[in-house]
């Protein structure tokens, strides 16, 4: 699986919606870099949050750790490799 199979830059306005104001505040502030996001007035998209986390690149291996440790507005376990 390339890079590209997980970094998607499709807009997360769908999965966001299920989320209330409340939640997502929650979520940033256990969040540091989705706090900076929403406070920078960024797009919460994967891919985004993915190119703040991992600057230099993201691990050759996508695992289901590495998706838990994302925000669950972010979350997309179809995302992760196959064994």
């Amino acid at each position: 699986m390339n890079e590209t199979d997980y970094i998607s830059d499709i807009a997360m306005q769908e999965e966001l919606e299920e989320y209330t104001v409340e939640e997502l505040e929650n979520q940033a502030k256990s969040d540091i870099v989705l706090g900076w996001m929403i406070q920078l007035g960024i797009a919460v998209t994967r891919k985004n949050y993915l190119g703040l986390n991992y600057p230099e690149g993201l691990p050759e291996e996508w695992t289901a750790e590495l998706e838990s440790m994302l925000p669950p507005c972010l979350q997309d376990f179809s995302k992760v490799q196959q064994d």
